[in-house]
């Protein structure tokens, strides 16, 4: 496996206060590309999350969770912070 091309479902989120996402997790793409006579697929598998700003106060953290209410892991935003996950893993944005 290599990596091939960027999912062309890129997405910028642009979040005011009080907005986030729900818990959920990310779709993979799948495209069948043929090159030379012999086709193949391409399927997306990671999430990247790139914060283009700081958060001064409380809010905004990106929360990883298993399979229970409580998060495993937060990330607090910090500007040019980069993140990624396979798109299998449930995650969730704080509001801001």
């Amino acid at each position: 496996m290599k990596l091939a091309s960027v999912n062309e479902n890129l997405s910028i989120q642009k979040y005011v206060k009080g907005q986030g996402t729900p818990k959920k997790i990310d779709t993979s793409v799948t495209r069948i590309n043929i090159v030379d006579e012999s086709e193949y697929e391409e399927r997306s598998f990671i999430s990247i999350v790139i914060f283009l700003n700081d958060m001064n106060t409380k809010g905004g953290e990106l929360k990883f969770y298993e399979w229970h209410d409580d998060p495993f892991h937060t990330v607090r935003p910090a500007l040019g912070k980069c993140i990624l996950f396979i798109h299998s893993q449930h995650h969730e944005h704080a509001p801001v």
